[in-house]
């Protein structure tokens, strides 16, 4: 009978560890490890991440200067044509340079791959010094202007009394600017500079706009 009782117990105590195991233990186990294959596989991404985190950060760090470098590009190179601008910045850098005379005939843009080419036809009237202060400041413009030809002649002038002012120089500039709008010309042509926005300046820095179809405009003082 004791026998019995002890064997009754064993049993009853077995199938409570048997149930305990798997309904409990096990599950949980199943989970535990579950979470241990989760968090190899997260340490696993961490140098990945970190290597994206710091990539990430030296963005951050430059994204001020590259904004830079796109802010003077779309200067050098704007959206539009904008020879209206760059008109008032020829004007203001003639005043500065004090030259006498400055006359601008911009042509309509023409295609040049992924840009297009605005030719420009520029006539000063000036001292050497005058001139070459022109000159330096036209190269130091934000807008990016290539001069591809000079041509200079000098003379005699005199000022509003007879006297004589020196050796003026007068010098014609082909160049050219560039815009990323479309052309308005036909690819391979040289079109006529626009008379409509051509511009000339005199000295003490009053502008005219010429409408004239002649390009060139003469004048001094």
């Amino acid at each position: 009978m004791k026998r019995n009782v002890l064997i009754g117990i064993g049993a009853a105590f077995v199938a409570v560890i048997v149930l305990w195991y798997f309904a409990i233990y096990s599950p949980k186990a199943d989970d535990l490890s579950a979470a241990q294959t989760q968090v190899s596989e997260e340490q696993a991404k961490t140098p990945g991440l970190r290597s994206t985190l710091a990539q990430l950060q030296s963005v951050a760090k430059n994204a001020s200067r590259q904004q830079a470098l796109l802010n003077k590009f779309d200067q050098a190179i704007p959206k539009l044509p904008d020879e209206a601008e760059f008109i008032v910045q020829a004007n203001q850098i003639a005043d500065d340079a004090g030259i006498e005379f400055q006359s601008i005939s911009p042509s309509p843009p023409v295609s040049a791959g992924t840009t297009s080419t605005i030719g420009l036809a520029i006539s000063i009237q000036g001292s050497f010094f005058q001139v070459k202060n022109y000159l330096t400041q036209l190269e130091n413009l934000d807008r990016l202007v290539i001069v591809d030809a000079i041509n200079v002649s000098a003379g005699g002038g005199t000022d509003s009394t007879g006297a004589s002012t020196g050796t003026t120089l007068s010098v014609t500039l082909t160049a050219r600017m560039f815009t990323r709008a479309a052309a308005t010309a036909a690819p391979g042509t040289v079109p006529a500079p626009d008379a409509s926005t051509t511009t000339t300046t005199a000295a003490g820095g009053a502008t005219s706009s010429s409408t004239a179809p002649s390009s060139s405009t003469t004048g001094g003082t």
